[in-house]
C-alpha cells in the first residue's frame, strides 16, 4: 500500500509528541512492507526538496508567506501573528506543492496530521483526486488557532469573535473527511462533541504508541526491583513552561522535608531561569538541560519515578508511555488524556493537576521504594496495549476500509 502522511513538520526538524509519533507510524508501515510517504512544509529554502529517511520518502515543501519557524516566536507583532494565524488555515501556495508531491507518489491513502500552515484545503484537494483521507486529531489547534481548549470567560470580545469565525470555517472544511481518528477518547470527544467531523464515517481512538522490547524491559525492571537504597530519584522530562506544570511540580517538591529524595529535571523552555535557580536554592533539584534521546534514555534508567504535572489538556500524554517503557512508574495530573492511560497501564498514581499539596502527598508516599515498586509488575503486564504493532494493525484496518470506499464507487 502507498500511503501518504501528511504532517506539517517531520524529523528531525520540531520534534515535540506530534513529530514523534508521526515518525514512529511511517517507519513502522515501511516495516510492515509499505511505501510511506510524507508531505511536510519546514523546508527553509523554495521549491520542495525530497530526501529518504529510514526508509521514508520525505518531500519538505516551503510554506510560502507563511513563515513557519517565525510563527512560533514569542515577539511576533500582532497584525503580523493575524496575518500568519489566516494563511495557517488557508495557505494557497501550498496547492501546487501539494498535487506535485501526490503526483510523483501517487497514493493510495492520504493520512492528515498536524496541519496547521499546509491549510485545511487539503482535503478538498484529497476529494478532488478521488483520494480517500484518514485524519488523526493531535491537538486542538481546529478548535483555536491557540491550539488550546478555550475558556470563553478569560477571552475578550474581539478574540471571541475572530474564535467564532475560525471555528465555524475549520468545521465546515472537517465535513469533508469520512475517517477521524484520535489518540485520546477525550481528545477525540471534544472535537466531536464541539460539532467537528460530522460527516465521519469512522470515529476512532487509536492510541500512540512506542517500540516495546519486552527482554530489554524485563532487564530494566529486575534491576529496578533490586534496589535497596532509601535514596530515591525523581524525574521529569519536557517543556519548562507553566502549562506543563513545571512551577507546581518545583513548589510541591520543596514542601518535603526529606533529605533521601532527588528531583531531576531534563528540557528547555520558558522557564529556564525559573528551574535554574530552584536548582541553585534547593540542591535536592538538579537540571540537566535539554538532553539528546541516549541521554535521556539513560537518565530515565537510573531514575525511580516519573512526574507528569501539566495543567493544560494533554491530547494524549506521550511522556507516560515513554517513561513506562524505561521501568518507571508515575505520578501524573489528571488532564487530556493521561488517566486513559494510567487507567490502562495501571502505573502509577493520579493527581488534581491545581492541587500542590496533594502532588507534594504523592511524591512523598512514592518515595518509600517499596510502594513504588508495587507498579512494576503492572508496567510489564500492560505494555503491550501500546506496541506500535497494535497501532500499525489497527491503521491498516481503517486504510483498507477507506480505500475500499473509493474503490466500491
Amino acid at each position: 500500500m502507498k500511503i501518504l502522511i501528511v504532517n506539517t513538520w517531520y524529523y528531525p526538524n520540531l520534534m515535540g509528541g506530534a513529530e514523534h509519533s508521526v515518525k514512529l507510524l511511517a517507519e513502522g508501515l515501511v516495516k510492515s512492507g509499505n511505501e510511506v510517504a510524507i508531505f511536510c512544509i519546514d523546508n527553509r529554502e523554495s521549491g520542495i526538496k525530497k530526501q529518504i529517511i529510514n526508509g521514508v520518502t520525505v518531500y519538505r515543501c516551503d510554506a510560502g508567506k507563511y513563515n513557519l519557524y517565525k510563527a512560533y516566536e514569542t515577539n511576533t507583532n500582532m497584525i503580523y501573528k493575524v496575518f500568519q494565524k489566516n494563511i495557517e488555515i488557508y495557505n494557497p501556495t501550498i496547492k501546487k506543492q501539494y498535487f506535485k508531491v501526490c503526483e510523483d507518489f501517487k497514493p493510495h491513502i492520504i493520512h492528515t496530521n498536524c496541519l496547521s500552515g499546509i491549510s485545511l484545503n487539503v482535503w478538498k484537494y484529497n476529494k478532488l483526486m478521488g483520494i480517500q483521507t484518514v485524519h488523526t486529531i493531535r491537538d486542538y489547534w481546529l478548535l483555536s488557532p491557540r491550539s488550546v481548549i478555550e475558556d470563553e470567560k478569560k477571552i475578550n470580545i474581539i478574540y471571541k469573535i475572530y474564535l467564532k469565525f475560525f471555528q465555524k470555517y475549520c468545521k465546515k472544511q472537517s465535513m469533508l473527511v469520512k475517517y477521524v481518528t484520535a489518540p485520546s477518547k477525550f481528545t477525540l470527544n471534544t472535537l466531536l462533541n464541539n460539532g467537528f467531523f460530522e460527516n465521519a464515517k469512522r470515529k476512532l481512538c487509536i492510541s500512540n504508541s512506542i517500540e516495546v522490547d519486552l527482554d530489554k524491559l524485563i532487564k530494566i525492571i529486575d534491576e529496578k526491583k533490586r534496589k535497596n537504597s532509601k535514596n530515591i530519584k525523581f524525574i521529569y522530562a519536557g517543556w519548562l513552561s507553566k502549562e506543563k506544570g513545571i512551577q507546581n511540580l518545583i513548589e510541591a517538591f520543596k514542601k518535603i522535608d526529606k533529605k533521601n529524595i532527588e528531583l531531576i529535571i531534563c528540557g528547555d523552555g520558558r522557564l529556564k531561569k525559573y528551574v535554574q535557580d530552584s536548582s541553585e536554592i534547593d540542591t535536592r533539584i538538579k537540571y540537566l538541560g535539554k538532553l539528546n534521546p541516549e541521554e535521556l534514555k539513560q537518565q530515565y534508567i537510573d531514575a525511580d519515578v516519573l512526574i507528569i504535572p501539566s495543567i493544560w489538556e494533554e491530547p494524549f500524554g506521550r511522556v507516560v508511555i515513554e517513561g513506562n517503557s524505561y521501568g518507571l512508574p508515575v505520578i501524573a495530573s489528571n488532564r487530556g488524556g493521561i488517566p486513559e492511560i494510567i487507567n490502562i497501564m495501571k502505573s502509577g498514581i493520579e493527581f488534581d493537576a491545581l492541587n500542590i499539596e496533594e502532588l507534594s502527598k504523592d511524591i512523598e508516599l512514592m518515595s518509600d521504594r517499596e510502594r513504588y515498586k508495587l507498579y512494576l509488575d503492572n508496567i510489564l503486564n500492560n505494555i503491550e496495549y501500546f506496541d506500535i504493532k497494535k497501532q500499525i494493525e489497527n491503521y491498516m484496518k481503517l486504510y483498507l476500509e477507506g480505500i475500499n470506499s473509493i474503490t466500491v464507487k
